[in-house]
């Protein structure tokens, strides 16, 4: 199955349901949702489509950064594993954020082909988030189309949504956040010139450049996977500024990768985080900080993912 990518519903010349959201990591509580969905459109012979903003509204409105945990070619990808037909994007700016929910509703959501709208327990959009499921419910109702309510999905007494996920990796416990994802977390970028000190040392790494909107974990050392041109590398991964030479303003994402001596560079990487393995710290110098990296190095062979 191929996700289709629209900017209109007058793309779809065939009936259709669809929910509106963020979708943002597209984790287990949104696959749970999905396959509901998923499981009327079959039943009612309809394509499902998923209704999602570009840029997300918090980055827009919120001007948040160290935010997203997935990107939108990453998000389209997990769409697409979840059976989804359509996805339409609805280009986010701030008059749209300031639109009266029925305007919204009439303007991006209302269509002929349209046949049932699926909303999440807490959804809401419009001007200051006056419009719920309560208020879609009440627009559609002279209309024959179904709206529904999706309910909430708990895992261990506890919503799972994306804001848990955040602070999970916040935290950097990167094991959880997988549980909750339902596959580990993944960073994509390109791999960028660094201070090309790792290889004075003979520890060379591929640093990746860092886009300010997506989330990156807690700073320290992670076991992590890191994936180019379809070749999987066993890696560890420092997210810190070195603070041992005290030469960098901005952390850094760098990649040592283990038994490969390949040139990534300006290369797009995606790196899977597996495990924390420790804080960053300082040093006293060269020579302690060389012995540490090679005990992060020998601690990941351990692990064996």
């Amino acid at each position: 199955m191929k996700i289709k990518v629209i900017n209109k519903l007058d793309q779809i010349n065939e009936d259709f349901i669809l929910t509106i959201g963020n979708f943002d990591g597209v984790h287990i509580g949104h696959q749970a949702m999905l396959s509901e969905v998923k499981t009327f459109a079959v039943n009612t012979s309809c394509k499902m489509v998923v209704t999602t903003f570009s840029p997300h509204p918090q980055i827009v409105l919120g001007n948040k950064s160290n935010f997203l945990i997935c990107n939108e070619q990453q998000k389209v990808n997990f769409l697409n594993e979840c059976g989804v037909d359509y996805i339409y994007i609805i280009n986010f700016n701030i008059e749209l954020g300031r639109k009266n929910p029925d305007d919204f509703l009439r303007e991006y959501i209302d269509h002929h082909n349209l046949k049932g709208v699926f909303l999440g327990y807490d959804f809401t959009f419009g001007n200051k988030k006056m419009g719920n499921y309560d208020f879609a419910k009440n627009y559609f109702s002279k209309k024959d189309i179904l709206v529904k309510e999706l309910s909430k999905f708990e895992k261990d007494g506890s919503a799972v949504n994306s804001t848990r996920i955040r602070n999970l990796l916040h935290r950097g416990d990167v094991n959880e956040a997988k549980n909750l994802l339902g596959r580990p977390f993944l960073i994509r970028g390109i791999v960028v010139e660094g201070k090309k000190r790792g290889r004075t040392i003979g520890i060379p790494t591929a640093n990746m450049k860092r886009d300010k909107e997506f989330l990156v974990p807690k700073l320290g050392v992670y076991a992590t996977k890191v994936y180019s041109d379809g070749h999987e590398y066993n890696a560890v991964t420092n997210i810190g500024i070195n603070p041992t030479f005290g030469d960098i303003d901005e952390y850094q994402i760098e990649s040592h990768l283990l038994d490969a001596n390949v040139d990534l560079y300006t290369k797009e990487i995606e790196i899977e985080f597996i495990q924390f393995l420790r804080a960053e710290q300082k040093f006293e110098g060269l020579e302690s900080l060389v012995t540490q990296i090679k005990l992060d190095i020998e601690r990941r062979r351990e692990l064996n993912d």
